[in-house]
């Protein structure tokens, strides 16, 4: 769903500069371009291939799952975040896509581009909600009390202003400690460094790993507990912000998230979280070789 780094790209910063790259350049003038990039969001398609009946009885046995309501055609459809640039990725992603229906949103951390399109929901499901059950967004305690700063209304329809019309959400609080399940995909949390705080202590962000794929959009630093879900994975979306700075503060250089893949050595990665100095068709390019060596190796 997105790919960009926090602020998407093409940059407006660096478009409004003296001398723009040709990264922000190809993406403004190339709507189809990979290099045109919103804020890091996943798409989950699970086929719990169940009847509601037999959803609902293993709801009731899973560790942290909510009500969240059994889908009739056995498919459902989780979102991780809902960054600032969710419209944008509704209208050129997910319509696109044909993806029906969202039934779970899953939110990894507090900041501006994996919250802040929630507000967006409400267009998203449009008059449907009225009469739909409400949709259940996944948040640890930090990230309702961040909700419901910048979200009164969202959180507590009682403090809607205006028409009163706003999105129909029902927020479900886990233990980042603890696995969930979601929809009857069971979802391990993965606690990740995400930065630090001005008083020094470490912001977390989370990861998420499902079936054989781990997912850890926003990381500087993945610590030995999160690591030890990473073995034997098929596939890792991890993010990869800048190829030219040698240290980034809250984020992965592109050679420490080379790293990171030589270490977990999944045959399949998506670098995710990229920012303008990224060029996808040159990284492409210059990353197939040693991704078709890894690919090799882990089939050996």
């Amino acid at each position: 769903v997105g790919s960009g780094s926090s602020a998407g790209l093409p940059s407006v910063h660096c478009l409004r500069s003296r001398d723009p790259c040709r990264v922000c350049i190809e993406a403004l003038s190339n709507p189809a371009s990979r290099n045109r990039r919103n804020n890091p969001s996943l798409l989950i398609k699970y086929y719990h291939g169940r009847t509601d009946q037999e959803l609902s009885a293993s709801a009731d046995e899973a560790p942290q799952d909510s009500a969240l309501a059994p889908t009739s055609d056995g498919y459902t459809y989780i979102l991780i975040d809902c960054g600032k640039t969710f419209r944008d990725a509704a209208l050129t992603q997910l319509i696109p896509h044909g993806v029906p229906r969202l039934d779970a949103v899953i939110i990894t951390h507090d900041h501006a581009d994996a919250i802040y399109g929630l507000d967006d929901l409400r267009d998203w499901r449009g008059n449907a909600q009225a009469k739909a059950a409400p949709l259940t967004v996944y948040v640890t305690e930090r990230e309702l009390a961040a909700a419901k700063r910048v979200f009164p209304y969202l959180v507590d329809q009682k403090k809607a202003t205006g028409s009163g019309v706003v999105g129909k959400l029902q927020f479900c609080v886990f233990s980042p400690d603890e696995p969930l399940v979601v929809g009857g995909l069971p979802i391990t949390p993965l606690r990740v460094h995400h930065g630090i705080h001005s008083d020094g202590s470490v912001y977390e962000c989370l990861g998420f790993k499902f079936g054989d794929i781990a997912y850890v959009s926003d990381c500087n630093f993945i610590p030995d507990p999160a690591r030890a879900h990473l073995q034997g994975i098929r596939t890792l979306f991890l993010d990869a912000l800048n190829c030219n700075a040698k240290v980034i503060r809250s984020h992965n250089t592109l050679a420490k998230a080379l790293d990171e893949v030589m270490r977990v050595a999944a045959p399949r990665n998506i670098l995710i979280g990229l920012g303008h100095t990224m060029d996808y068709y040159k990284l492409q390019r210059e990353l197939e070789p040693p991704q078709q060596r890894l690919r090799e190796a882990t089939q050996n």
